[in-house]
């Protein structure tokens, strides 16, 4: 997680190999949620390539949306945001 304006902290990469999906990456992001939260962090964000839509639905079930691109990136990405409580 690297911070961001205040409040705000950018998610910059989750990585789980493939034998050992099926859970672990929604704790770890569970963790990390209660984490920020705890911090002072209020929304979390994030970029993920479009081709990695199997990431992109992890997100969404996490609660995260499409947002406006925070940054220039050179390849095609989905900007999204989390709003924390």
């Amino acid at each position: 997680m690297q911070a961001r304006e205040p409040g705000t902290a950018e998610v910059k990469h989750l990585y789980v190999r493939p034998g050992e999906r099926g859970g672990i990456g929604r704790l770890l992001m569970a963790q990390l949620h209660r984490q920020a939260a705890t911090g002072g962090i209020r929304r979390l964000v994030l970029d993920v390539l479009t081709s990695r839509t199997h990431v992109i639905d992890l997100y969404r079930r996490l609660g995260y949306t499409d947002t406006e691109p925070y940054t220039v990136v050179p390849v095609p990405v989905i900007f999204m945001e989390l709003l924390l409580r």
